[in-house]
């Protein structure tokens, strides 16, 4: 149809006698149009730094299409031929972020956003979610055999899994007061 849009341009600058050379219908947008990617959800438990790439399918949809007395109106893929390079983020994928949820975003590399600015486009990643689950210590601890099935706090050793060390305090009742392992 030869109807072509131009996003994020202000008319001013893109006044009809300065789009020499170009055939068919332009029309002028101040807004930008947008290229969407979908991001989905995930979880990893504290302590882990997983790899967040395989939320991206490497799809993207472009939008911002008007419609004018019929003719839709879309501005020209703005990576064709570029092949770009996404990179998926979350804050919470640190050994240390806390229990929680976090948001999951994209960008793209340099070249691709250089891209998207000249054609007038923005990125609008559609953020997933990275829920953080709590870890598992790991308690460890002997006393010399008394006879009983008491066993005080006093005797473990907890760690965590960033190499966290806690205090255990308090009393556990062992099975039997027999002489025994892994309880």
């Amino acid at each position: 149809s030869g109807n072509e849009g131009l996003f994020n341009k202000p008319y001013a600058s893109n006044l009809p006698s300065s789009l020499s050379g170009v055939s068919g219908n332009r029309y002028v947008f101040e807004a930008p149009a947008r290229l969407v990617t979908t991001l989905g959800n995930t979880s990893k438990t504290y302590g882990q730094v997983i790899d967040l790439s395989f939320l991206y399918s490497g799809s993207y949809t472009l939008t911002g299409a008007q419609s004018f007395g019929g003719a839709v109106v879309a501005g020209a893929d703005p990576l064709s031929g570029v092949a770009p390079t996404v990179t998926v983020t979350s804050t919470g994928n640190t050994t240390t972020a806390n229990v929680g949820s976090y948001a999951i975003t994209a960008s793209v590399d340099a070249t691709s956003q250089t891209a998207l600015t000249n054609a007038g486009y923005v990125l609008a990643p559609v953020t997933g979610i990275l829920t953080v689950n709590k870890a598992n210590l790991s308690a460890t601890g002997s006393m010399v055999y008394n006879n009983t099935t008491s066993f005080s706090g006093s005797y473990l050793t907890v760690n965590g899994v960033n190499g966290e060390r806690f205090t255990a305090s308090g009393s556990g009742t062992l099975s039997t007061k027999n002489v025994q392992t892994n309880q």
